[in-house]
């Protein structure tokens, strides 16, 4: 299973090279409170989840902002992966598992 992980997080932030200006854009509405909704839904959060979610999208959306005047090539892998380890910390595996899929889509379809 932690294989599975692994490879899963690999494939994102490999893929996220080659769409490194979406990485900040997508964060950036993901923090917004409807998304930040849909997304609580779609995964089952609890409140508590939910509140977790939306400081975690917050600050994720800080990280990849406070970036956006450098190099954010250098950064996107650093983005990516703060945002799925503060968010498996928080969630279920099911959940986690639901969470990764939503962010490899929403990477591939932006």
């Amino acid at each position: 299973m932690k294989k599975l992980m692994l490879l899963m997080m690999l494939c994102i932030t490999s893929y996220t090279f080659a769409i490194i200006p979406n990485v900040s854009i997508i964060f950036s509405q993901m923090s917004d409170e409807s998304s930040l909704n849909n997304i609580a839904q779609l995964l089952k959060a609890n409140v508590v989840q939910t509140a977790e979610l939306k400081s975690i999208f917050y600050n994720t959306n800080q990280l990849a902002n406070s970036n956006r005047k450098g190099d954010l090539e250098h950064y996107s892998t650093e983005i990516l992966e703060y945002n799925l380890n503060s968010i498996k910390a928080i969630l279920t595996n099911s959940q986690y598992r639901k969470y990764v899929a939503f962010i490899n889509k929403s990477i591939k379809d932006f």
